[in-house]
């Protein structure tokens, strides 16, 4: 039952490893802190400077999203025979190794075009 609930987690994981990662447009972007630019804060051109890295830096960020994010990718033979066997394993006895699959189902979804 382990090494099933095991096998089945091996294989989310590999299905995973072949398509790229989505990232969630809501999550935290967390800035560029430095300690130089709050101790000079009263200077014209930090605070210019600070602001056009800003700029540069949310653009292209926008930009790799939305290339994965809206355009369509080729899905490797091997999502495609790890999605088989997650569907194999959801028909298994044992609940636990139900839920792993169903799982990364889940998971392989997740990161799958919208299209697909």
């Amino acid at each position: 039952m382990v090494l099933r609930k095991l096998l089945v987690k091996l294989f989310a994981r590999l299905g995973c490893a072949y398509l790229p990662p989505r990232v969630a447009a809501w999550r935290y972007q967390r800035g560029k802190r430095s300690l130089v630019e709050n101790l000079t804060k009263g200077s014209v051109t930090t605070n210019t400077t600070t602001a056009n890295n800003k700029n540069e830096d949310t653009l292209c960020d926008h930009g790799a999203d939305s290339s994965v994010e809206n355009g369509l990718f080729p899905i490797p033979d091997q999502v495609e025979d790890a999605m088989d066997q997650l569907l194999r394993s959801l028909t298994d006895p044992s609940t636990i190794v139900r839920w792993s699959a169903a799982k990364g189902i889940g998971r392989l979804t997740e990161r799958l075009p919208a299209i697909w």
